[in-house]
């Protein structure tokens, strides 16, 4: 083999070892979703420590690699803790946050306030 194929089955065998991770930012939640093939529920650990989501979980790697993965992510300051909930879907993990009911409240429109 040549050094460049080497780097390239290095590379393949390296990404082959993370799972892959996707952030959607939509109108009404902050979703994460971590894809990873061979992995159920139990393998992954997801926690919130105020607004810092962290997910870990196993390697991927069938080469006896022993080492774990790790995610983190900040979670906008509109996202309510209370409510961010995780299931797994299809060989992915997701994380929902969904962000803060705003009512909003009328403001009235009146006369100027004399400069102070």
């Amino acid at each position: 083999m040549s050094a460049a194929s080497d780097r390239l089955v290095a590379t393949r065998v390296a990404a082959e070892l993370e799972p892959t991770a996707h952030v959607h930012n939509g109108p009404a939640e902050y979703r994460v979703e971590v894809e990873a093939p061979g992995l159920g529920a139990d393998d992954f650990s997801v926690h919130l420590a105020g607004r810092l989501l962290r997910i870990t979980g196993p390697s991927l790697s069938t080469l006896g690699a022993d080492r774990d993965f790790e995610f983190l992510f900040r979670l906008p300051d509109q996202v309510d803790g209370a409510d961010v909930v995780a299931s797994f879907e299809d060989g992915k993990l997701i994380v929902r946050a969904p962000f803060e009911a705003s009512e909003g409240r009328a403001i009235e429109i009146g006369a100027p306030r004399p400069s102070r």
